[in-house]
């Protein structure tokens, strides 16, 4: 496959600016560091709890909402139903929403005061999780990035197998005689 360098070119510059952007940004706070001993940050304690909470909460944020959204994508994209494509405008809605109104929704609902956590105490139960912890943290990540994930997934889905089953009839095959 050969590339087209006038297709590539703007890829390649948006990289290099990145890059650039992230050098800098390191450069800068290594020439404010008074003293340059990397290994000092690994004997610290506090420094290494805080990388590893921060690795697994990353880790667990990633595998749930892309884990859950895949299923909720490929349902939506086989289902065609009244209200679909609302939901899947609705789904980008989190791009908009500003974090600190979906955070204080989220803290009505299920905080220790919230909606939910009063509905259960009315049984003697209280939530299996604290909203202020790795749960509260997991639930806004899923909450924000679930729905983006599921609309990508079902519009890739859409575009990918158009384009698989459409590149059979271009061709000049008939429909049908190219199997998967």
């Amino acid at each position: 496959m050969i590339l087209n360098p006038s297709r590539t070119w703007p890829g390649i510059l948006s990289a290099g600016l990145i890059i650039a952007l992230v050098a800098g940004s390191i450069l800068a706070l290594l020439v404010q560091s008074p003293t340059l001993n990397p290994g000092d940050l690994w004997h610290d304690s506090y420094l290494r709890h805080v990388t590893a909470f921060t690795f697994k909460q990353a880790t667990l944020s990633v595998l749930f909402s892309v884990g859950l959204a895949i299923p909720v994508a490929h349902a939506l994209y086989l289902r065609r139903f009244p209200g679909r494509s609302l939901l899947l405008r609705l789904f980008s809605m989190t791009l908009v929403l500003p974090v600190l109104v979906g955070v204080v929704g989220l803290v009505a609902i299920y905080g220790n005061r919230g909606l939910i956590a009063d509905g259960l105490s009315l049984f003697g139960v209280s939530l299996p999780f604290n909203l202020y912890g790795l749960g509260g943290i997991l639930l806004a990540h899923i909450f924000f990035n679930l729905p983006f994930s599921a609309g990508f997934c079902c519009k890739a889905w859409s575009k990918f197998l158009q384009s698989r089953f459409s590149s059979p009839t271009i061709s000049g095959f008939a429909a049908g005689t190219v199997s998967a």
